[in-house]
């Protein structure tokens, strides 16, 4: 893998900071590159319009939904008093979603290849993207395309690569990986997302396809060193720091919920429920797991407890809702493609 300074800068400015439409000046004037800002040595692929466009997408109920399996992955969204689902099977073969829910126009991505899930705010200071998938992977990871102003964004590198808001990183917004179970279970009232209505998409030659979960080996990198004895087709969850990613194996969890102190945040897993999620942690409170009270996940020492989305549900902090670094999972081999310096919770 090439070390090279200017991607180290983008990196650094990708997870360095969690504010909303942060405007980073783009710093990378490298010929070689032609405008973009990452190695193209990389980029596989071509822009085309093979993919739809989702701009209206089309929800039902919980109760309406009959065609998953309680134990089939899903993404979920939760803004204000709303819950919105995205199953794996339903957002697989398109990759993205742009939505709306009251004020927050957010878009939900699962790239295929690598298997990271990642939502983001879609306004980056006066527009207001609508993503699809560009057609083109940076090392084996999603391009998305803003349709709006032709700019391409890096999924796991958070950041626009290319194009007017290069350098731009987006707000994050918090999406939790789960499976069907524990959302038929505690949000009843929770809309999800469907894909055979004709008014969901436009554009693109679309075809639903069942996930195919691909275990092989797909490192590209140059990191033999970094091994900590787990297959490549492991998904791991991480955090990306400055230039380096923190992981937990799901041999941190098990069947009830763990909690983790690291740094300024906090790491919450129950693998019963097929969760793990990190929240930064708030000044003056000491979380701790609470068992067999989900949605409810953790509480802390004021009396508060918190759900699998970060919102206060009860005490004297209700309604308030904590951060979230940027992290998710991932196969264990992207996080290697990416990442040079890589540490292993606990060592």
């Amino acid at each position: 893998m090439k070390k090279t300074f200017w991607f180290s800068m983008i990196l650094l400015l990708s997870f360095a900071c969690d504010k909303s439409d942060v405007n980073v000046q783009n710093e990378f004037n490298n010929t070689n590159l032609s405008s973009w800002d990452i190695n193209t040595d990389y980029i596989i692929g071509e822009l085309n319009n093979n993919f739809p466009l989702v701009s209206k997408p089309v929800f039902i109920n919980v109760r309406e939904e009959d065609k998953l399996n309680l134990d089939d992955k899903v993404f979920a969204v939760k803004y204000n008093n709303t819950v919105k689902v995205f199953p794996v099977v339903n957002i697989y073969s398109i990759e993205i979603v742009n939505d709306v829910i009251d004020d927050l126009q957010y878009m939900v991505s699962l790239c295929p290849k690598t298997m990271s899930a990642l939502s983001w705010n879609r306004i980056n200071g006066h527009d207001t993207a609508e993503y699809r998938a560009s057609g083109m992977l940076y090392k084996s990871n999603l391009l998305p395309l803003d349709t709006k102003t032709g700019d391409i964004w890096s999924q796991m590198l958070s950041i626009c690569v290319k194009g007017k808001n290069a350098g731009i990183i987006p707000q994050r917004v918090t999406l939790i990986e789960t499976n069907w179970n524990t959302i038929t279970s505690y949000y009843p009232e929770a809309m999800v997302f469907q894909l055979y209505e004709d008014a969901t998409v436009s554009g693109g030659n679309y075809e639903k396809n069942e996930p195919i979960i691909d275990e092989e080996d797909e490192d590209n990198s140059d990191n033999t060193n970094i091994d900590f004895n787990i297959p490549k087709g492991d998904r791991i969850f991480g955090i990306p720091g400055l230039n380096k990613l923190k992981i937990f194996t799901n041999n941190f969890f098990n069947d009830s919920t763990h909690l983790y102190t690291e740094q300024s945040y906090i790491i919450v897993g129950n693998n019963s429920i097929d969760y793990v999620h990190a929240f930064y942690r708030k000044n003056g409170l000491n979380f701790y797991a609470v068992q067999n009270e989900l949605p409810v996940i953790m509480a802390d020492n004021q009396g508060n407890k918190w759900d699998l989305f970060g919102y206060a549900v009860e005490g004297p902090l209700k309604g308030e809702k904590l951060n979230s670094p940027t992290s998710f999972k991932a196969y264990w081999w992207a996080w290697n493609d990416f990442f040079s310096t890589i540490e292993l919770f606990g060592n």
